[in-house]
């Protein structure tokens, strides 16, 4: 009696998990609570059963969208109604979640796209190529904007929170901190070969990390306030 009440609990807190969107964590509440090959001797309970296929029939794919090319990179806009995708054919693409529907092809790098994403305010996208660029796009036309160079090869891009300022940093490239509303640099530190970088939560500060230190820059004056190395 003590394992079916036992059972009975993690089935009910399956339930819960699927109501509340935790499809998942789910589906494998539901299964412990069954018996199974390694543990046969567990009471059967139709209320485990049930709760797996409710599960199940939970945990299903919404909407999928299919690109001309095989993607490297996706990112939902602020609001979640919007995605949009970095191919390895050059191009980007915006999709409209409800629909399905593509509504947007960024064209104009020359190598694969390997990262894009909306600006805070869903009004811009970012994305960065194999052709040593990063680029800015208008969200809901299309438009490129502006062409950010260089930024290296295998590069990464990204907004600051306040959606002010790009971020770039790529192999044997600076970080180097853009201005949204006109491209133009505004200012970069020296990186160490293969560089990664990412603002912090506040945007006052930035990351980069190289072959052999992580380094913490300011954001407004590119003074190195930290620099860790990295052993192994």
């Amino acid at each position: 009696q003590a394992l079916r009440n036992q059972f009975l609990s993690l089935s009910f807190l399956s339930e819960r998990s699927a109501a509340a969107g935790n499809t998942e964590a789910a589906i494998r509440l539901a299964l412990e609570a069954l018996p199974s090959k390694e543990q046969p001797e567990r009471p059967y309970l139709f209320e485990a059963e049930a709760a797996l296929y409710k599960a199940l029939l939970a945990h299903r794919q919404i909407k999928i969208l299919r690109a001309g090319a095989g993607v490297a990179h996706a990112a939902f806009n602020p609001t979640g109604d919007r995605i949009v995708t970095a191919s390895y054919d050059g191009t980007a693409a915006v999709w409209d979640i409800p629909s399905g529907v593509e509504t947007a092809i960024l064209k104009g790098h020359d190598g694969a796209v390997e990262r894009a994403e909306f600006s805070p305010d869903g009004t811009r996208i970012v994305t960065a190529a194999r052709d040593g660029t990063a680029r800015l796009w208008d969200a809901v036309s299309g438009e490129q904007l502006y062409i950010l160079r260089p930024v290296g090869n295998y590069p990464t891009a990204t907004f600051s929170p306040d959606g002010t300022r790009v971020l770039t940093a790529g192999e044997n490239s600076n970080a180097t901190l853009w201005d949204v509303r006109t491209g133009k640099k505004v200012g970069g530190v020296s990186s160490d070969a293969y560089t990664r970088a990412a603002f912090n939560s506040d945007g006052r500060s930035f990351a980069t990390a190289g072959k052999h230190f992580v380094s913490i820059w300011n954001t407004a004056d590119g003074a190195l306030t930290q620099s860790i190395r990295v052993t192994s």
